[in-house]
């Protein structure tokens, strides 16, 4: 295992793991991570050159990327491990020996890899026209690798990048033709325990109401470091873990509101709403409704990674605490109107 190499990382701890020359897939992994500017240029020169200080003990690990290694006959490698808070154990850029550039998930389970590549195939009806996606290139056993879109230098406008995720949600939910009650999409019975587990509120009471929507098939992962500028400008929409159905405009919702509470904060949602309301041209009452289904959604795939599987970290907690706060004031709204 001497071509392995690691390098902590900060608030996440993550591992990344590198083989051969790594240096020109640095900046597609570091991208990722949100950084711009600075620090993104810091990061990639860090990445580049971090020195075999230690040895990678044999086990998992060294086992995982053994079979990264062994299915791509890769020459060229910048992983990160991610293991310890996510279904993935590896993901990143790899250099194959015929030239090709993959970026692959490696996930702790056959299964898992074969859910992943049926969720790519149905992600990429939601986001194209309006993204362009990555396509599924190979599925190896636990390996998935989809062919690597190279970053640009451009930046993408924000306005438009918002208006683009605007639309592509409404051809979602125009797409929609199943209605269903709402307790359809949220296991109440569930979220309930594991709210008072973690210490916050009830689930709301409109929540478990007899009322009809139509769950929209969605991105699932809408956040802005998903979403970047390819080589010749196109905006580009990747990551398809949590590809499915969800509440009308659960895309929108996420890309305005995981960038904050991953960070231990989130804005007002009254105002959120009359902004996303004019933006959409959607009804303000519906959209809170909608709002608060996705957050219940969202409560109860993030206390399952706290309360069953352990993954205790600083930033679930935040996210966690922050979107169960959001979901407490989009049901005030609710009741209000109701009222």
């Amino acid at each position: 295992m001497s071509g392995l190499r690691w390098l902590r990382g900060a608030k996440l701890r993550p591992t990344y793991l590198t083989f051969g020359d790594a240096a020109p897939l640095a900046r597609n992994l570091v991208f990722l991570s949100g950084l711009r500017g600075l620090a993104e240029r810091i990061a990639i020169a860090v990445l580049s050159r971090v020195g075999p200080s230690r040895s990678v003990e044999p086990g998992a690990l060294s086992d995982a990327w053994s079979e990264v290694k062994a299915a791509l006959d890769a020459s060229a490698a910048l992983l990160l491990h991610t293991g310890w808070y996510k279904e993935t154990l590896f993901v990143g850029p790899v250099r194959t020996r015929d030239g090709a550039t993959l970026f692959v998930k490696l996930f702790a389970e056959t299964s898992a890899a074969a859910a992943e590549a049926e969720r790519a195939q149905a992600a990429r009806t939601v986001v194209e026209p309006f993204f362009r996606a990555a396509a599924v290139q190979r599925v190896s056993g636990r390996l998935v690798a989809y062919d690597l879109i190279e970053h640009g230098r451009a930046t993408l406008d924000p306005a438009q990048t918002v208006a683009a995720v605007a639309a592509m949600a409404a051809a979602a939910l125009d797409r929609a033709t199943e209605l269903r009650p709402a307790r359809d999409a949220v296991d109440l019975d569930l979220l309930g325990p594991r709210l008072a587990a973690f210490g916050l509120p009830a689930v709301p009471g409109f929540l478990a109401e007899d009322v009809a929507i139509s769950l929209a098939p969605c991105h699932g992962d809408c956040t802005p470091w998903n979403i970047f500028a390819d080589q010749a400008g196109r905006a580009c929409l990747i990551d398809y873990e949590r590809a499915g159905v969800d509440a009308p405009f659960a895309d929108l919702f996420h890309h305005r509101i995981q960038p904050q509470v991953v960070r231990g904060r989130h804005e007002a949602v009254a105002p959120m709403l009359d902004e996303l309301s004019r933006l959409t041209g959607r009804n303000r009452d519906d959209m809170a409704r909608w709002l608060g289904l996705y957050l219940a959604g969202q409560l109860q795939l993030d206390l399952a990674l706290w309360l069953d599987e352990g993954r205790r970290h600083d930033q679930l907690r935040d996210l966690i605490t922050g979107k169960a706060a959001m979901l407490a004031e989009a049901a005030a709204i609710v009741e209000g109107s109701a009222g």
